[in-house]
Formats: structure tokens, sequence, C-alpha cells
């Protein structure tokens, strides 16, 4: 069976689209305040906050934003987040949730394209339902419920780097990633794994440039944040809260701790990535290069100190590399 080519398939995506979202609704009604889907918006809500500093010339990192809340990414972010901060709170909410979703199906177009699926009117209506499904996993719902920005770092990674090698400017745009939020830096790590050097300092001059970029614009954010703020891991958050889903995290739930040790998290750490770029270099040796981004992605979430649910938005390609094997299982069944 070629997805692309099955209608019987593209039927039995939407009735499960459909059925993911009956059962969204029935587990928690989208219309539940606060806790409905489309109810909260409180990273989205910072995000404006902090851009709003910066318009009215305020201090970023200093600023409690909402009335509590610190702003923790790079001072590049800003180029995403002003525009906002100049809409209207339900326009904005509006807009963003539109992109997540938007983006989500561009992440999951461009999954199902480099594992050699054609972009027909079929494939497009598959990928719509999987984003429909996606809503039931834990990392999409909170990405939408909090108005979270990973999925757009996420479609700019995958957009990049799934070119081919040698394609111009490939890896710059993980590099700007890596400049709103420092752990797509890791993709240069994996490519120079691979020996694609090209790409690796595609991944660091992105970063670069934009570090450099805001040091012009905005130079006493950027020095506060590259000299200070960056090394306040708990500005983010206690790493001991039953959210955090990081090594970190876990070493601090499980003992019961506000002060994890160092020593064990580096050395965890360590193995994670050592053991994750080794499978990411076997799956792009086999020609799988859509697994090995996964795998790094959801690698850069474990190590991080601080790693909430919807940061593992990486299981959206995983996801779709699952779908991907069951059908080509079935094919290749079916041909025996």
């Amino acid at each position: 069976m070629k997805l692309e080519r099955s209608t019987p398939a593209v039927v039995g995506f939407l009735i499960a689209a459909a059925l993911s979202l009956w059962l969204q609704n029935i587990v928690i009604p989208y219309s539940t305040p606060y806790w409905g889907l489309f109810d909260n918006f409180l990273d989205l809500d910072v995000y404006r906050a902090g851009a709003r500093v910066v318009l009215d010339g305020g201090s970023l990192y200093d600023a409690k934003l909402l009335g509590q809340m610190d702003f923790t990414y790079a001072p590049f972010s800003m180029v995403l987040f002003i525009p906002f901060a100049l809409m209207s709170a339900p326009i904005a909410h509006i807009v963003w949730t539109a992109g997540i979703f938007v983006a989500l199906y561009f992440v999951i177009v461009l999954a199902f394209r480099s594992l050699g699926h054609e972009t027909t009117w079929r494939l497009r209506v598959v990928a719509a339902s999987l984003v429909a499904a996606s809503t039931l996993l834990e990392p999409v719902r909170s990405t939408i419920w909090f108005g979270q920005i990973n999925v757009f770092l996420m479609l700019l990674i995958i957009a990049d780097l799934l070119r081919p090698e040698g394609s111009r400017l490939r890896g710059v745009g993980a590099g700007i990633a890596a400049g709103i939020k420092l752990t797509p830096m890791l993709f240069a790590v994996y490519y120079a794994a691979v020996r694609q050097w090209k790409t690796a300092v595609g991944v660091v001059a992105g970063f670069v440039a934009s570090i450099v970029l805001f040091f012009v614009l905005m130079p006493g954010s950027s020095w506060t944040f590259w000299t200070d703020t960056l090394f306040q891991s708990d500005r983010v958050s206690s790493p001991r809260t039953v959210g955090n889903q990081s090594i970190r995290g876990a070493i601090a739930n499980i003992a019961g701790t506000e002060n994890p040790s160092s020593l064990l998290w580096l050395v965890l750490a360590a193995a994670v990535l050592i053991l994750t770029l080794a499978a990411a270099v076997v799956a792009h040796r086999r020609d799988q290069e859509l697994l090995a981004l996964s795998l790094v992605g959801m690698a850069s979430c474990a190590v991080s100190p601080v790693a909430w649910g919807h940061h593992w938005v990486w299981v959206v390609p995983l996801f779709v590399v699952a779908v991907h094997h069951v059908i080509e299982g079935r094919r290749c069944g079916g041909a025996a």
C-alpha cells in the first residue's frame, strides 16, 4: 500500500482524526475554563509581555512578567515575539494557535516527503488527519494549551536539515533556532559526528549570527543574558518539579531534593548523548535521516536542565516514522 495513492487509507486516517477530536473533547471539553485546549496561553502571554518590555525600553531579564514570571529565552527570540506584542491578546492567541497547527502540518508533510512519499492530495489529507490525532499527544496538547514555541523551532530545524547534503546555507536555520533556544546546538555535534562539516559549520554560523545581530540591536539585554541569565537554570523552575521531564528533573524528583547531584546528572546526560548520537549515526548511515534528527531532538530535551512536556514535540516526526514503517510493513506483507 502506497499511502499517497490509497483512498481507503485516507478514509481511515480521517476517521482516526475525527475520533481524536471527539476523544479530546470527552477527556477535557474544549469549553472548560482554564483547562480547555484553547483556554490558557500562559507562555504566549509571557512572550508578549517580554516583548512589550523591550518595546517600552525596559530591562528584559529584570522585569517580572505578568506579576511573577521571568523571561528565559535569548534576546533573538524578540524577532518572533514582538509582532505578537503588537496584537491584542485575543488576536494573538488565535494567530499563534493557527500557526501551531500549520507548523505541525508542514512538519508532517516534510517528514513523509523525506521518507519517499509523494505530496499528493491524499498525503495532504493524511497529514491534516495526523495533526488532529497528534493533539492527543501530551507534548502537542500542552504546546497548544500554553501557547508554546517548540513546534515552530522544530519546523525550522526539519525544513533546514532535511534538505540534501550540500544545499546552500544548510544548517543555518537550525543555528537560528539555537539562537532562540540553545538546545538545537546539539545538531552541530550530530553533523560533526557524521562528518558533514559544512552543515555543522552552518549551525554554528546561524547561532553566532543571531547573537551578534542582537548584541547590536539589544546590547544591554544581550550582555545580561549571555554572561548571567544563561547560567541560571533554576530561573526557569526548581529542578524538583513534577513537570520537569529532563534527566536532572528525574534525579531531583526521585531523590526528593532541590539540589540534585550535578555529577550524577552530567554522567547520565553524557551517557544518553553518546548512546543517542551513536543511534543517530547508525540511522543516518541507513538513510534514515528523519529518524536521526528525531533522536537528536529528543536527546536535546533529555539532557537539558529543565524539559517540560511541551519540549518533547519531537514525538511528532517519530510518529510519522512509525506510520511509515507500518505502511511499508503492510505493503511488503501484501507483496509477499
